[in-house]
């Protein structure tokens, strides 16, 4: 039997495993995207006569989520049998990197990967994308070329925990690929598809459904060294994972899950009331009329009367009242669709006082609902640095990381051995609401340890690196003199990096600074007590409701 064409193992999977999912996926971004809503008989047919209304909430839900995770906070954290130098060097190398990514990302119709990675893991619910390390035209830098995938247009097929092979379609217009493939596509549309397709030792390239011939400047298929297909593909761990026949289409769900149905009924019973909206200005009505009596005009025109012959009226047709069963229906679908989605505390509907405990408890059913996207983007993060370290030191790479003006040098040895450390990436959704909520509960637990309110309540990420640096105020606080000497020592690191006059007016400043610290050291002058300011609270007393926390307005700061 004559070998498949990659080609044909593309349509063969994507016919016989992935279809169910990408319909899937069809039918989210027609909600996502607010596709016209028909209003339609238990038949499928469309009603005549109905008002069809589409409501706006599945694209709300979508934009509101991706807005949170686009906003979360990235820790990048490496650990393992490593010198503080070496874990440093490691996690410089991957934070730069992004940034080096980003940076040639914003150049494109991409943008930076972290909107593209919010919105499909809560549109689709998978996120991927190409990664391989390049050289530019003129061979003098190498860098990392990384494509993000529409999962919508993607297709593999794996085996013991890799990939045997990846598909992806995208459009390309004929300009691009006449200055790319030096191909030539004449007629017919003016985008063309193109499939990329890969497996462990090379990449073929389809246009038009023809394979890319080689040339002296682009051999094809194009051989690679990496011993894989250069890909990271993650599936949201949403859903509930049934191994069922035809388990992908529930694979990786995407926000609207829970709420796809209700969404539509939700667009139907408003369709069905602005339809009575509508029919209760123009009501129907029936009249008596012989054989050869002419159309009788409509009876309800405003500021018109009609005359009739006798013993001829217009009676109206009695309509069923439904005001109740609407009015029900609408509830509990208006209800379902605050469960699935999102609330309006998210939206800033909420006008009266609310209690930072009520906020707390909304932030965890918010949590609910954003982590397991953020856990899948931190699985997607590892997975990218670890094979963006592995194609590194397979390349022996030494080149600049970094954005345009902080860029640092990296060795592939640098980056020590990847079996002897673990990469760990945590997002950290922020509300400014819980957050200010946060500060009331810290103000309010002043008698647990410093090191427990800024962990467990303020959630700070470095809780031991917060109370140095408290100490240190502290101290400045106890013997003034320290507070000029840490200062002046600042100036005068500040100075190295000045010329000019900038930098001998730092270093006088630096001078001046460590001269009033030895005075105040000899007694010479008064030390001066400098101010702290206190945290006011007055704010966030709102926030605890009529009933809330009661206290003196001036509350103590975080260093009390």
């Amino acid at each position: 039997m004559k070998p498949k064409t990659s080609l044909e193992l593309i349509e063969e999977a994507e016919r016989k495993t992935f279809k169910g999912l990408h319909d899937r996926m069809d039918s989210d971004a027609a909600l996502a995207g607010l596709a016209r809503h028909k209003l339609t008989n238990a038949s499928g047919e469309e009603v005549p006569g109905g008002i069809s209304v589409t409501m706006p909430d599945p694209g709300i839900f979508l934009k509101v989520v991706a807005s949170w995770i686009m906003e979360a906070k990235w820790q990048t954290v490496v650990e393992g049998k490593l010198t503080g130098k070496q874990q440093n060097m490691i996690e410089g190398f991957l934070n730069d990197l992004e940034e080096d990514v980003d940076e040639r990302l914003s150049k494109t119709e991409y943008g930076n990967l972290l909107p593209f990675l919010a919105s499909h893991i809560c549109g689709r619910g998978w996120i991927a994308a190409r990664r391989v390390w390049l050289w530019d035209d003129k061979r003098e830098m190498t860098y990392l070329d990384v494509v993000p995938i529409d999962m919508r247009y993607c297709s593999y097929e794996r085996s013991k925990g890799c990939y045997d092979w990846v598909g992806v379609r995208s459009l390309r217009s004929k300009a691009s690929i006449l200055k790319e493939y030096e191909i030539t596509i004449r007629g017919g549309d003016t985008e063309v598809e193109v499939v990329d397709w890969w497996n462990d030792e090379r990449e073929e390239i389809w246009i038009d459904k023809k394979l890319v011939p080689s040339t002296p400047q682009r051999p094809m298929p194009n051989t690679h060294r990496i011993g894989y297909p250069p890909f990271v593909i993650v599936p949201a761990p949403e859903g509930f994972m049934f191994l069922d026949r035809g388990y992908m289409t529930k694979r990786g769900e995407s926000i609207f899950f829970l709420g796809r149905d209700t969404f539509e009924e939700y667009n139907r019973i408003v369709s069905i009331d602005q339809s009575l909206a509508l029919l209760s200005l123009a009501p129907p009505y029936q009249k008596v009329t012989s054989p050869n009596e002419p159309k009788s005009p409509y009876p309800n025109e405003p500021g018109s009367t009609y005359d009739l012959p006798d013993a001829a009226k217009y009676e109206l047709i009695p309509q069923p009242d439904i005001n109740m069963a609407g009015r029900q229906a609408f509830a509990v679908i208006s209800a379902a669709i605050q469960r699935v989605g999102v609330n309006n505390i998210d939206l800033g509907n909420i006008s009266q006082p609310t209690s930072s405990i009520w906020i707390t408890e909304q932030t965890e059913i918010r949590s609910k609902l954003i982590g397991p996207r953020l856990r899948a983007i931190a699985d997607f993060k590892k997975l990218s640095a670890r094979m963006d370290i592995d194609q590194y030191q397979k390349g022996n790479f030494n080149a600049l990381v970094g954005k345009q003006g902080k860029k640092t040098h990296y060795s592939a040895t640098d980056l020590g051995d990847p079996d002897t450390y673990d990469i760990l990436y945590q997002g950290m959704s922020r509300s400014k609401k819980q957050e200010i909520a946060n500060m009331a509960l810290f103000n309010a637990s002043a008698g647990l340890s410093l090191k427990t309110r800024l962990k467990d309540i303020l959630l700070h990420d470095d809780p031991d690196g917060e109370m140095v640096r408290i100490d240190a105020e502290r101290a400045e606080e106890a013997d003034p003199a320290l507070f000029f000497f840490r200062k002046a020592y600042s100036l005068a690191v500040e100075a190295q990096n000045l010329t000019g006059l900038e930098a001998d007016k730092t270093n006088l400043e630096s001078m001046m600074l460590v001269r009033k610290g030895e005075e105040l050291l000899r007694g010479a002058s008064e030390p001066t007590q400098i101010p702290k300011p206190k945290a006011n609270s007055n704010m966030l007393l709102p926030l605890l409701g009529e009933k809330g926390m009661k206290g003196n307005s001036q509350q103590e700061g975080v260093g009390e």
